[in-house]
């Protein structure tokens, strides 16, 4: 089997297992890394419906910051491909 076609296949089954939003929290000058849903709690089967849960939650209003809110892969905790250009709240921010 070609390597192109064995990575193929470990990135479809990757996507069958479903998603999560990672993100952290800021409090007190550190940083605490959590995610949604649950280990116990059915994951997210879309990555489209995803990124538009971690767009929306990186806009709630909380008591601590939530920074670097992102898409991973349910199975692994892995962040999703291109996930770096379509983070939100990015902690530190990128200088220009």
């Amino acid at each position: 089997m070609k390597y192109e076609d064995a990575m193929r296949i470990i990135e479809d089954s990757k996507k069958n297992s479903g998603f999560r939003v990672s993100f952290e929290v800021r409090k007190n000058g550190c940083l605490r890394s959590d995610h949604f849903p649950e280990g116990d709690e059915d994951v997210i089967e879309n990555e489209e419906v995803a990124w538009g849960l971690a767009r929306k939650f990186s806009m709630a209003d909380m008591e601590w910051p939530i920074v670097n809110v992102y898409v991973i892969y349910a199975i692994d905790f892995t962040p999703v491909k291109g996930y770096k250009g379509r983070m939100f709240n990015i902690h530190p921010p990128e200088s220009k």
